[in-house]
Protein backbone atom coordinates (compact mmCIF):
# COMPACT_ATOMS: atom_id res chain seq x y z
CA UNK A 1 0.00 0.00 0.00
CA UNK A 2 1.11 4.06 -0.70
CA UNK A 3 0.49 6.31 1.81
CA UNK A 4 -0.36 9.71 1.24
CA UNK A 5 3.43 10.81 2.09
CA UNK A 6 4.62 8.20 -0.30
CA UNK A 7 1.77 9.51 -3.18
CA UNK A 8 3.70 13.45 -2.39
CA UNK A 9 7.20 12.58 -2.47
CA UNK A 10 6.76 9.72 -5.65
CA UNK A 11 5.08 13.19 -7.19
CA UNK A 12 7.51 15.96 -6.49
CA UNK A 13 9.95 13.27 -8.08
CA UNK A 14 7.92 12.85 -11.16
CA UNK A 15 8.01 17.19 -11.17
CA UNK A 16 11.46 17.35 -10.52
CA UNK A 17 12.31 15.60 -13.34
CA UNK A 18 10.44 17.09 -15.90
CA UNK A 19 11.31 20.30 -14.54
CA UNK A 20 14.81 19.10 -15.35
CA UNK A 21 13.61 17.52 -18.79
CA UNK A 22 12.18 21.12 -19.92
CA UNK A 23 14.95 23.30 -18.36
CA UNK A 24 17.42 21.62 -20.71
CA UNK A 25 14.91 22.34 -23.78
CA UNK A 26 15.05 25.85 -22.97
CA UNK A 27 18.68 26.07 -22.98
CA UNK A 28 18.64 23.59 -26.11
CA UNK A 29 16.10 25.97 -27.90
CA UNK A 30 17.87 29.18 -26.75
CA UNK A 31 20.79 27.54 -28.78
CA UNK A 32 18.62 27.04 -31.85
CA UNK A 33 16.22 30.13 -32.26
CA UNK A 34 14.92 28.95 -35.62
CA UNK A 35 13.30 25.51 -34.63
CA UNK A 36 10.06 25.43 -33.01
CA UNK A 37 9.94 24.28 -29.11
CA UNK A 38 8.68 20.96 -30.68
CA UNK A 39 11.80 20.86 -33.12
CA UNK A 40 13.79 21.13 -30.47
CA UNK A 41 12.21 18.96 -28.04
CA UNK A 42 12.50 15.79 -30.73
CA UNK A 43 15.86 16.60 -31.26
CA UNK A 44 16.92 16.87 -28.15
CA UNK A 45 14.91 13.35 -27.26
CA UNK A 46 16.94 11.92 -29.92
CA UNK A 47 20.06 12.92 -28.88
CA UNK A 48 19.49 11.70 -25.50
CA UNK A 49 18.65 7.77 -26.91
CA UNK A 50 21.82 8.21 -29.19
CA UNK A 51 23.59 8.79 -25.80
CA UNK A 52 22.00 6.02 -24.01
CA UNK A 53 22.45 3.85 -27.10
CA UNK A 54 26.29 4.40 -27.06
CA UNK A 55 26.29 3.85 -23.11
CA UNK A 56 24.38 0.46 -23.32
CA UNK A 57 27.04 -0.68 -26.22
CA UNK A 58 29.93 0.35 -23.94
CA UNK A 59 28.32 -1.75 -21.16
CA UNK A 60 28.01 -4.67 -23.48
CA UNK A 61 31.68 -4.70 -24.64
CA UNK A 62 32.48 -4.08 -20.69
CA UNK A 63 30.37 -7.60 -20.30
CA UNK A 64 31.96 -9.48 -22.67
CA UNK A 65 35.83 -8.38 -21.55
CA UNK A 66 34.77 -9.74 -18.03
CA UNK A 67 33.48 -12.85 -19.64
CA UNK A 68 36.46 -13.80 -21.50
CA UNK A 69 38.65 -12.90 -18.28
CA UNK A 70 36.51 -15.13 -16.04
CA UNK A 71 36.74 -17.72 -18.91
CA UNK A 72 40.28 -17.49 -18.70
CA UNK A 73 40.65 -18.31 -15.21
CA UNK A 74 41.34 -21.85 -15.68
CA UNK A 75 43.04 -21.94 -19.29
CA UNK A 76 43.99 -24.22 -21.43
CA UNK A 77 48.15 -25.21 -20.43
CA UNK A 78 50.24 -27.47 -22.23
CA UNK A 79 51.67 -30.18 -21.31
CA UNK A 80 54.33 -31.14 -23.96
CA UNK A 81 56.49 -28.73 -25.74
CA UNK A 82 56.73 -29.99 -28.74
CA UNK A 83 60.41 -29.98 -28.73
CA UNK A 84 61.16 -32.31 -26.01
CA UNK A 85 60.67 -34.15 -22.82
CA UNK A 86 60.68 -31.15 -20.89
CA UNK A 87 58.11 -31.59 -17.76
CA UNK A 88 58.56 -35.67 -18.34
CA UNK A 89 60.75 -38.66 -16.67
CA UNK A 90 60.92 -41.95 -17.49
CA UNK A 91 60.12 -44.94 -14.91
CA UNK A 92 61.02 -48.39 -15.62
CA UNK A 93 63.89 -51.42 -14.42
CA UNK A 94 67.12 -50.87 -14.36
CA UNK A 95 67.68 -52.76 -17.89
CA UNK A 96 65.71 -50.94 -19.36
CA UNK A 97 66.49 -47.47 -18.68
CA UNK A 98 68.68 -46.71 -22.04
CA UNK A 99 66.80 -48.17 -24.59
CA UNK A 100 65.30 -44.80 -25.80
CA UNK A 101 61.68 -46.14 -26.34
CA UNK A 102 60.53 -42.75 -25.63
CA UNK A 103 61.87 -39.38 -28.05
CA UNK A 104 60.22 -36.32 -29.44
CA UNK A 105 60.33 -36.43 -33.72
CA UNK A 106 58.51 -33.57 -35.95
CA UNK A 107 56.85 -32.51 -32.75
CA UNK A 108 55.16 -35.54 -31.75
CA UNK A 109 56.32 -37.56 -28.11
CA UNK A 110 56.79 -40.93 -30.32
CA UNK A 111 57.36 -44.58 -28.81
CA UNK A 112 59.19 -46.90 -30.87
CA UNK A 113 59.57 -50.60 -30.11
CA UNK A 114 59.01 -52.52 -32.90
CA UNK A 115 61.48 -55.25 -33.11
CA UNK A 116 62.42 -54.90 -29.57
CA UNK A 117 59.93 -56.76 -27.39
CA UNK A 118 62.58 -57.83 -24.52
CA UNK A 119 61.52 -55.10 -22.15
CA UNK A 120 59.58 -54.60 -19.19
CA UNK A 121 56.66 -51.61 -18.89
CA UNK A 122 58.57 -48.55 -19.61
CA UNK A 123 56.28 -45.56 -18.48
CA UNK A 124 56.63 -41.77 -19.33
CA UNK A 125 55.59 -39.47 -16.52
CA UNK A 126 54.70 -35.73 -15.71
CA UNK A 127 56.81 -34.48 -13.20
CA UNK A 128 53.69 -32.48 -12.02
CA UNK A 129 50.69 -34.41 -10.17
CA UNK A 130 47.09 -33.09 -11.00
CA UNK A 131 43.74 -34.36 -9.18
CA UNK A 132 41.00 -32.69 -11.12
CA UNK A 133 40.62 -31.51 -14.54
CA UNK A 134 39.98 -31.31 -18.20
CA UNK A 135 42.73 -33.07 -20.32
CA UNK A 136 42.83 -33.56 -24.06
CA UNK A 137 45.46 -34.64 -26.56
CA UNK A 138 46.11 -36.48 -29.75
CA UNK A 139 47.51 -40.16 -30.55
CA UNK A 140 48.63 -41.26 -33.85
CA UNK A 141 48.25 -45.42 -33.81
CA UNK A 142 49.79 -47.80 -36.95
CA UNK A 143 48.16 -50.37 -38.53
CA UNK A 144 50.99 -52.89 -38.01
CA UNK A 145 51.70 -52.05 -34.91
CA UNK A 146 50.23 -54.84 -32.38
CA UNK A 147 51.38 -53.35 -29.12
CA UNK A 148 49.03 -51.30 -26.14
CA UNK A 149 49.38 -48.35 -24.53
CA UNK A 150 47.79 -46.42 -22.19
CA UNK A 151 47.04 -43.26 -20.37
CA UNK A 152 47.64 -43.50 -16.48
CA UNK A 153 45.94 -40.88 -14.74
CA UNK A 154 46.17 -39.83 -11.00
CA UNK A 155 48.86 -42.24 -10.61
CA UNK A 156 51.75 -42.94 -8.88
CA UNK A 157 55.76 -44.70 -8.88
CA UNK A 158 56.07 -46.55 -6.12
CA UNK A 159 60.10 -47.50 -6.48
CA UNK A 160 60.05 -50.13 -3.08
CA UNK A 161 57.96 -52.38 -5.06
CA UNK A 162 60.37 -54.63 -6.48
CA UNK A 163 62.18 -52.54 -9.70
CA UNK A 164 59.24 -49.92 -9.25
CA UNK A 165 55.52 -50.29 -10.01
CA UNK A 166 52.85 -47.55 -11.17
CA UNK A 167 49.99 -47.67 -8.95
CA UNK A 168 46.85 -45.87 -10.69
CA UNK A 169 43.87 -46.09 -13.43
CA UNK A 170 44.62 -45.71 -17.03
CA UNK A 171 42.55 -45.18 -19.85
CA UNK A 172 42.96 -48.21 -22.49
CA UNK A 173 44.36 -47.04 -25.79
CA UNK A 174 44.45 -50.34 -27.70
CA UNK A 175 45.10 -49.99 -31.52
CA UNK A 176 45.07 -53.04 -32.89
CA UNK A 177 41.97 -54.87 -34.37
CA UNK A 178 39.71 -56.64 -33.61
CA UNK A 179 40.03 -54.87 -29.88
CA UNK A 180 40.32 -51.06 -30.87
CA UNK A 181 37.02 -50.25 -29.41
CA UNK A 182 38.60 -51.02 -25.67
CA UNK A 183 39.73 -47.55 -26.24
CA UNK A 184 38.84 -45.14 -23.68
CA UNK A 185 37.61 -47.72 -21.24
CA UNK A 186 39.46 -47.94 -17.45
CA UNK A 187 42.00 -50.25 -16.79
CA UNK A 188 43.35 -49.91 -12.81
CA UNK A 189 47.21 -50.96 -12.66
CA UNK A 190 46.60 -50.61 -8.65
CA UNK A 191 48.12 -53.45 -6.95
CA UNK A 192 45.11 -54.44 -4.95
CA UNK A 193 42.92 -54.38 -8.36
CA UNK A 194 45.01 -54.90 -11.57
CA UNK A 195 41.39 -55.50 -13.45
CA UNK A 196 39.07 -53.51 -15.34
CA UNK A 197 36.84 -50.98 -13.08
CA UNK A 198 34.96 -49.25 -16.28
CA UNK A 199 33.42 -51.78 -16.72
CA UNK A 200 33.56 -53.22 -13.88
CA UNK A 201 35.41 -57.08 -14.66
CA UNK A 202 37.17 -59.38 -12.78
CA UNK A 203 40.99 -58.93 -14.40
CA UNK A 204 42.10 -58.04 -17.31
CA UNK A 205 39.84 -60.06 -19.72
CA UNK A 206 37.51 -58.12 -21.94
CA UNK A 207 34.38 -59.83 -23.44
CA UNK A 208 33.12 -58.90 -26.68
CA UNK A 209 30.04 -58.11 -24.98
CA UNK A 210 30.91 -55.16 -23.89
CA UNK A 211 31.79 -53.78 -27.19
CA UNK A 212 29.56 -50.74 -28.09
CA UNK A 213 27.52 -50.55 -31.29
CA UNK A 214 29.75 -47.26 -32.16
CA UNK A 215 33.47 -46.66 -32.19
CA UNK A 216 36.35 -44.55 -34.19
CA UNK A 217 39.95 -45.59 -34.31
CA UNK A 218 41.76 -44.11 -36.94
CA UNK A 219 45.40 -45.03 -38.33
CA UNK A 220 47.95 -42.85 -39.73
CA UNK A 221 47.07 -42.89 -42.58
CA UNK A 222 43.57 -41.51 -41.87
CA UNK A 223 45.33 -39.05 -39.58
CA UNK A 224 45.01 -38.29 -35.55
CA UNK A 225 42.94 -39.73 -32.54
CA UNK A 226 41.35 -37.05 -30.08
CA UNK A 227 41.33 -38.28 -26.52
CA UNK A 228 39.87 -36.08 -24.06
CA UNK A 229 39.56 -37.40 -19.51
CA UNK A 230 37.73 -35.25 -17.38
CA UNK A 231 38.07 -36.18 -13.93
CA UNK A 232 35.95 -33.96 -11.71
CA UNK A 233 36.21 -35.50 -7.92
CA UNK A 234 34.92 -39.41 -8.49
CA UNK A 235 33.52 -38.22 -11.98
CA UNK A 236 35.77 -39.77 -14.67
CA UNK A 237 34.75 -39.23 -18.22
CA UNK A 238 36.28 -40.22 -20.98
CA UNK A 239 35.53 -39.10 -25.14
CA UNK A 240 37.30 -40.74 -28.40
CA UNK A 241 36.96 -38.75 -31.59
CA UNK A 242 33.86 -37.27 -30.36
CA UNK A 243 32.09 -40.52 -28.77
CA UNK A 244 31.61 -40.75 -25.35
CA UNK A 245 33.30 -43.89 -23.80
CA UNK A 246 33.57 -43.91 -20.17
CA UNK A 247 31.21 -41.51 -18.03
CA UNK A 248 31.20 -43.15 -14.31
CA UNK A 249 30.88 -42.59 -10.48
CA UNK A 250 34.24 -43.98 -9.87
CA UNK A 251 33.23 -43.48 -5.82
CA UNK A 252 33.88 -47.06 -3.73
CA UNK A 253 36.51 -47.98 -5.96
CA UNK A 254 39.31 -45.17 -6.44
CA UNK A 255 38.88 -44.45 -2.74
CA UNK A 256 38.87 -47.84 -2.08
CA UNK A 257 41.36 -48.98 0.85
CA UNK A 258 43.87 -50.32 -2.44
CA UNK A 259 43.89 -46.87 -3.60
CA UNK A 260 44.58 -45.39 -0.39
CA UNK A 261 47.27 -47.51 0.48
CA UNK A 262 49.19 -46.54 -2.76
CA UNK A 263 47.77 -42.53 -2.58
CA UNK A 264 46.49 -43.34 -5.91
CA UNK A 265 42.91 -42.81 -7.37
CA UNK A 266 42.34 -38.86 -5.80
CA UNK A 267 44.88 -37.24 -7.22
CA UNK A 268 48.54 -37.75 -9.07
CA UNK A 269 50.47 -38.20 -11.95
CA UNK A 270 49.86 -38.59 -15.94
CA UNK A 271 52.10 -41.21 -17.44
CA UNK A 272 51.99 -42.77 -21.05
CA UNK A 273 52.26 -46.66 -21.26
CA UNK A 274 54.48 -49.65 -23.19
CA UNK A 275 53.48 -52.49 -22.26
CA UNK A 276 55.60 -54.87 -20.80
CA UNK A 277 56.97 -57.08 -23.74
CA UNK A 278 54.82 -54.93 -26.43
CA UNK A 279 56.40 -54.33 -29.70
CA UNK A 280 54.75 -50.93 -30.13
CA UNK A 281 54.66 -47.90 -32.19
CA UNK A 282 52.38 -44.63 -31.68
CA UNK A 283 52.70 -40.80 -31.44
CA UNK A 284 51.16 -38.20 -29.02
CA UNK A 285 51.06 -34.52 -29.65
CA UNK A 286 48.42 -31.54 -28.57
CA UNK A 287 48.90 -32.77 -24.62
CA UNK A 288 46.50 -30.52 -22.84
CA UNK A 289 45.19 -30.23 -19.73
CA UNK A 290 42.92 -27.59 -18.09
CA UNK A 291 43.02 -27.62 -14.53
CA UNK A 292 39.02 -27.58 -12.53
CA UNK A 293 38.15 -26.42 -8.85
CA UNK A 294 38.27 -29.23 -6.51
CA UNK A 295 34.36 -29.95 -5.94
CA UNK A 296 35.15 -30.63 -1.88
CA UNK A 297 37.04 -26.89 -1.30
CA UNK A 298 34.36 -25.14 -1.01
CA UNK A 299 32.63 -27.47 1.67
CA UNK A 300 36.44 -27.69 3.14
CA UNK A 301 36.44 -24.42 3.79
CA UNK A 302 33.16 -24.44 5.49
CA UNK A 303 34.48 -26.95 7.70
CA UNK A 304 37.72 -24.56 8.36
CA UNK A 305 35.28 -21.89 9.56
CA UNK A 306 32.99 -24.42 11.23
CA UNK A 307 35.99 -26.10 13.07
CA UNK A 308 37.44 -22.43 14.30
CA UNK A 309 33.87 -21.58 15.51
CA UNK A 310 33.19 -24.52 17.57
CA UNK A 311 36.42 -26.11 19.06
CA UNK A 312 34.76 -28.35 21.60
CA UNK A 313 36.42 -31.63 22.36
CA UNK A 314 34.08 -34.78 22.55
CA UNK A 315 31.64 -37.24 20.88
CA UNK A 316 34.44 -39.07 18.99
CA UNK A 317 35.19 -41.84 21.69
CA UNK A 318 32.35 -43.90 20.43
CA UNK A 319 34.41 -44.59 17.52
CA UNK A 320 36.80 -47.29 16.02
CA UNK A 321 39.27 -45.47 14.51
CA UNK A 322 42.08 -45.68 11.96
CA UNK A 323 44.03 -43.02 10.40
CA UNK A 324 46.18 -42.18 7.06
CA UNK A 325 47.61 -39.51 5.31
CA UNK A 326 46.02 -37.71 2.55
CA UNK A 327 48.11 -36.36 -0.57
CA UNK A 328 47.42 -33.13 0.89
CA UNK A 329 48.22 -33.85 4.19
CA UNK A 330 45.35 -33.74 5.76
CA UNK A 331 44.70 -36.76 8.20
CA UNK A 332 41.37 -38.11 7.17
CA UNK A 333 39.77 -40.79 9.82
CA UNK A 334 37.38 -43.90 9.12
CA UNK A 335 35.30 -46.04 10.91
CA UNK A 336 35.18 -49.61 11.52
CA UNK A 337 33.30 -50.15 8.15
CA UNK A 338 35.09 -47.60 6.70
CA UNK A 339 32.20 -45.69 5.80
CA UNK A 340 32.47 -42.44 7.78
CA UNK A 341 35.33 -40.55 6.98
CA UNK A 342 36.52 -38.21 9.68
CA UNK A 343 38.48 -34.84 8.23
CA UNK A 344 40.81 -33.48 10.87
CA UNK A 345 43.62 -30.62 11.07
CA UNK A 346 46.43 -31.38 13.42
CA UNK A 347 44.68 -32.94 16.92
CA UNK A 348 41.44 -31.46 15.68
CA UNK A 349 38.08 -33.51 14.65
CA UNK A 350 36.10 -30.84 12.14
CA UNK A 351 33.91 -32.68 9.78
CA UNK A 352 32.35 -36.36 9.18
CA UNK A 353 31.99 -37.53 5.84
CA UNK A 354 29.31 -40.11 5.29
CA UNK A 355 30.64 -41.86 2.04
CA UNK A 356 27.07 -43.84 1.13
CA UNK A 357 25.22 -40.43 1.01
CA UNK A 358 27.96 -37.94 0.61
CA UNK A 359 26.60 -36.06 3.76
CA UNK A 360 28.46 -33.41 5.27
CA UNK A 361 28.04 -33.31 9.35
CA UNK A 362 30.04 -31.12 11.46
CA UNK A 363 31.59 -32.86 15.00
CA UNK A 364 32.21 -30.75 18.00
CA UNK A 365 35.93 -31.30 18.12
CA UNK A 366 37.67 -34.54 18.99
Amino acid sequence: MITGQGRVGECKNRTDILTSFLGNIRTFVSCHESLSVIQCACIFTINRLKIMARLIALLLICFCVVAETQGQENPWVPLFNGKDLSGWHIACKPQDAEKAFWKVENGAIVCDSIGRKDHDYVWLITDKEFQDFELRLKFQAFSDSPGNSGLQFRSRFDKTDGNGWLNGPQVDIHPPKPMSWRTGLIYDETKGEQRWIFPSLKDWNMPSEHEPKEHVMKYAEDGWNELTLICEGMQIKTIVNGIVRTDWNAAGILDNAAHQTHNVGRKGHFALQLHSGDELKIKFKDIEIRELADPSESARQSAIQKFIEVRRRDQLQNYNITVRETPDRWNVFFDSKGRFGFVVIGDHAMVVIDKATGEVRYVPGA
